[in-house]
């Protein structure tokens, strides 16, 4: 579901100095269809985004992948958000210009248990000369296993996707669970 100011283009956007010159392709060639928001008539922090449909769960090596393309001195935020049990869990995250030209991410969701939606949200400066772009957008190897790992008490923590990492990592500055949930005290 898209809210108002994305589009979906093809061809160059709006913007010859800022925006992509079309959709990725990995052989160089700008073709093919994008999805595409422009800072260009945009208040400061005005936001636009972008929501999947809900997915019931999701396996333990589930990904996404996807290109952006974020050029300009007026862009702003691209944030990735995982939308589960009525909350959103920013994942992911870029300020600013990045390059003229798209990116390849792939980020690990892991195992959701519980229906889930990925959120992608720009949030524009209010210049005009700044441009986001998404395209080939991909869940990758998330079929659910369908055993629901449990974690031994004594040796393990149980993230909020029930994900088991080992106790020792709890509160070691750097998240292990998806949501961050073994660094809070």
């Amino acid at each position: 579901m898209f809210t108002p100011g994305w589009e979906v283009r093809e061809g160059a956007s709006t913007n010859p100095y800022t925006g992509p010159p079309g959709g990725y392709d990995p052989s160089g060639e700008a073709i093919g269809n994008y999805t595409y928001v422009s800072s260009h008539g945009k208040l400061d922090r005005a936001m636009a985004e972008l929501e999947s449909l809900t997915y019931q769960e999701s396996g333990a090596l589930c990904s996404i992948n996807f290109f952006y393309y974020m050029n300009g001195t007026d862009t702003g935020t691209l944030t990735l958000s995982v939308a589960m049990d009525n909350q959103r869990y920013p994942i992911w995250q870029r300020l600013g210009s990045q390059a003229a030209r798209w990116i390849d991410e792939v980020i690990l969701l892991r195992s959701m248990p519980l229906p889930f939606q990925i959120v992608f949200k720009a949030t524009m400066t209010g210049g005009s000369e700044g441009d986001i772009a998404l395209d080939n957008i991909q869940l990758l190897d998330c079929s659910p296993d369908h055993v629901a790992p449990s974690c031994s008490p004594n040796s393990y923590f149980e993230c909020t996707n029930l994900e088991c990492i080992p106790k020792e990592n709890l509160c070691d500055l750097r998240p292990d669970c998806l949501f961050g949930e073994d660094e809070q005290p």
